[in-house]
């Protein structure tokens, strides 16, 4: 069975998908704040360590928005993704 993916929800998809990102980004950042920690790093440079999963996020949303937005009027354009399902 051909289905077809005509229209995305830019908020739920873009939320979902940068957090997503954002997940698998925050253990690479603490392991960045322990190293940062042992090199006897500055206040400014941990609060930044620290601030920058959240600003990724809201980046990641932005940029994700954005992509859904596109597609949505290429999808009008030209169909949308087709993909085939089959039941087991």
């Amino acid at each position: 069975m051909i289905k077809k993916i005509e229209r995305i929800s830019i908020v739920q998809t873009s939320l979902t998908l940068s957090t997503v990102t954002t997940l698998v980004l925050v253990p690479l950042m603490f392991i960045q704040f322990i190293i940062a920690l042992m090199q006897g790093g500055n206040i400014l440079g941990l609060f930044l360590v620290v601030l920058f999963p959240l600003v990724y996020l809201l980046g990641a949303f932005a940029l994700f928005a954005f992509i859904f937005w596109i597609y949505n009027m290429v999808a009008d354009w030209l169909g949308g993704i087709e993909f085939t399902v089959t039941d087991r």
